[in-house]
């Protein structure tokens, strides 16, 4: 999936490599570190995004070097979002005992929350081998409980997430 997209009439469009050219974007990295007393953003302890100025002292190489460095507020703010909804996703399946405890042996069901991008919808999505960074839960029920609980309140409160 590309990394560039426009939103029109509420529906996301992949843009390619030329159509972002042809709008003049240049393509930023986010975690380029920035000059000495130039702002940077950081995700707080506290979840939100906070506002910083690089004075290259140890604090701010801590930040960078733990990949909590970034030059792009937006980007920031998604970072900030998608680690909240990991945790909230984490803590419903131990909250509701579902947590996925099954061995990886190629036999047994994995199940986690997916995104369609063609329908706009969450679906219980299931795997039997291929392991990703996610939310594992115990069966399709759980992470359909999850999805209408935590995921789809956790969207209608942050509608500039970007699944």
């Amino acid at each position: 999936m590309s990394d560039n997209y426009a939103v029109i009439n509420g529906k996301r469009i992949e843009l390619t490599d030329e159509q972002v050219k042809a709008l003049g974007i240049e393509r930023k990295n986010p975690f380029e570190r920035v000059a000495k007393y130039d702002a940077y953003y950081t995700v707080l302890s506290s979840g939100s995004v906070g506002y910083m100025e690089d004075y290259l002292d140890c604090q701010d190489d801590s930040q960078y070097d733990a990949a909590n460095y970034f030059n792009d507020k937006d980007f920031a703010n998604q970072v900030a979002l998608h680690q909240l909804l990991y945790r909230k996703l984490l803590k419903f399946v131990y909250d509701n005992e579902c947590e996925d405890d099954q061995a990886w042996n190629n036999v047994n069901c994995h199940y986690y929350i997916g995104y369609n991008i063609n329908d706009g919808q969450f679906y219980a999505n299931v795997t039997l081998a291929f392991k990703h960074n996610d939310v594992w839960f115990c069966s399709r029920d759980s992470a359909n409980c999850a999805i209408k609980e935590v995921v789809e309140p956790f969207m209608k409160e942050h509608p500039e997430f970007v699944w």
